[in-house]
């Protein structure tokens, strides 16, 4: 995959350096973190923008675990074990989406996986009398069993080669059973970031637990079939957008009443995705598999390298896909300039940096640092005092980009600049691991 634009010299930056800016980022965060715990845990049903907005608050909690991970500082348990609370309040079915859950069960295996780093591993759980690290493990299964319990169902509706395509699928909300009696105006959808999220944990909760206990719930044989649902999309032509994306929506043809513009892509599914493949293939044993993984990796490390995805912008940052329709609002979901998608190019941080060790050429993984990199200090040269908050990457006034014209417009701000926030730690994150392992970024 040889291409001129990757080509690049790396950007140098000291590690000291690196952390001083993700303190200053994850300080800014931890902030209004606590400020959505303080009003969620008003009153028994709770309130405010985190309860409200559940999966930021697993998001949230990714980033915050990878943060601590990278640099020993010492608050983890209380983050861990005030995040657990809070989630532990919220039970399912609550009106959240299921893609929910997703964020939430691999916030939890990150921190169970990186129990020791976080000095978790024998920390009490007062609620169930063990570990916080086991309970950790033990609310990540019981996300991922929300999950399951929807793919399954989809799955006895609907076989998995089927020409629809939804087969071994979660549902975003609702189920297949309603969507079959008015398919051109149900709602609900196996959409993207349910799947592939449901993939990651599944993925995850494999590397994390027993054999007995992968045996028990089929953790390895759940990713291969979530895989093969997506795989037997892009079989039938059906999960790209022509710009090397894997589209929100994969089966825009089946989901009409959902899909309003088959060519929407969200920036953090490419990530994931990506992730998902490499992490998978480096312990698939079937080789047709393996060679399915691997050509989807490569249509999304494509999309970077030749730069028909349009996710990096002229300076060479990473910026969100363009899509901001006239019947967008900044709550329809409709426009990827909205305090949900505006997550997206932090989390596609988080997971492509994980990939790094995976990844099976050079070229690939020095983009991608370099890109880290340029993205990370054109963001923040535009944060905004007194603290750092960082609300857009590219050079250019916040007052300038398209988030702004529905920032200006809504009446919860708490959410927006939580979740502009938690996207910046994600890229400082990606930095401080870069700078860490190579010396520089």
């Amino acid at each position: 995959m040889t291409t001129e634009r990757s080509k690049t010299t790396l950007l140098g930056i000291s590690p000291a350096a690196a952390r001083d800016q993700a303190k200053a980022v994850f300080d800014a965060l931890k902030d209004r973190w606590q400020t959505g715990l303080e009003d969620a845990n008003a009153g028994k049903t709770g309130s405010g923008f985190l309860w409200d907005d559940f999966w930021k608050g697993g998001n949230t909690l990714d980033a915050a675990v990878d943060y601590f991970v990278e640099t020993g500082e010492k608050g983890a348990e209380s983050f861990v074990r005030q995040s657990l609370q809070f989630f532990r309040r919220v039970p399912y079915p609550s009106g959240h989406w299921r893609d929910d859950w997703g964020w939430w069960g691999n916030a939890f295996v990150n921190a169970h996986t990186n129990a020791m780093a976080l000095r978790i591993e024998d920390a009490e759980d007062l609620e169930s009398g063990g570990t916080l690290a086991q309970a950790c493990l033990d609310a990540a299964v019981y996300c991922w069993r929300v999950l399951a319990a929807s793919a399954y169902v989809s799955w006895a509706f609907i076989p998995h080669n089927s020409d629809v395509g939804e087969g071994f699928a979660a549902w975003n909300n609702g189920g297949v059973d309603e969507y079959a009696k008015d398919p051109k105006n149900y709602g609900p959808t196996p959409n993207t970031v349910t799947n592939v999220g449901f993939w990651a944990l599944s993925l995850g909760l494999h590397q994390a637990t027993s054999s007995s206990e992968d045996n028990k719930f089929n953790y390895l044989a759940v990713a291969r079939q979530t895989f093969d649902w997506l795989y037997n999309l892009k079989f039938h032509g059906l999960i790209t957008n022509g710009r090397n994306l894997i589209s929100e929506t994969p089966n825009p043809n089946a989901h009409p009443g959902w899909c309003k513009d088959p060519k929407r892509a969200w920036t953090a599914d490419q990530g994931v995705v990506m992730y998902c493949c490499l992490k998978m293939r480096a312990i698939e044993t079937d080789e047709a598999r393996r060679a399915h993984l691997l050509e989807v990796y490569e249509m999304l490390a494509k999309g970077f390298l030749d730069g028909t995805n349009t996710l990096v912008d002229a300076n060479g940052v990473l910026i969100e896909y363009d899509t901001d329709p006239p019947e967008a609002s900044n709550q329809s979901n409709f426009s990827n300039y909205n305090d949900n998608y505006c997550t997206g190019p932090g989390v596609l941080a988080r997971y492509v940096t994980r990939s790094l060790p995976l990844m099976p050429e050079r070229e690939a993984q020095g983009y991608f640092r370099e890109l880290f990199a340029t993205s990370a200090k054109s963001a923040w040269a535009q944060r905004e005092a007194p603290k750092s908050d960082i609300r857009n990457w590219d050079n250019r006034p916040f007052e300038q980009t398209k988030y702004a014209t529905y920032f200006s417009t809504t009446a919860n701000r708490d959410i927006w600049l939580l979740a502009f926030q938690a996207s910046a730690l994600d890229l400082f994150n990606a930095q401080l691991q870069i700078s860490r392992t190579t010396g520089e970024t």
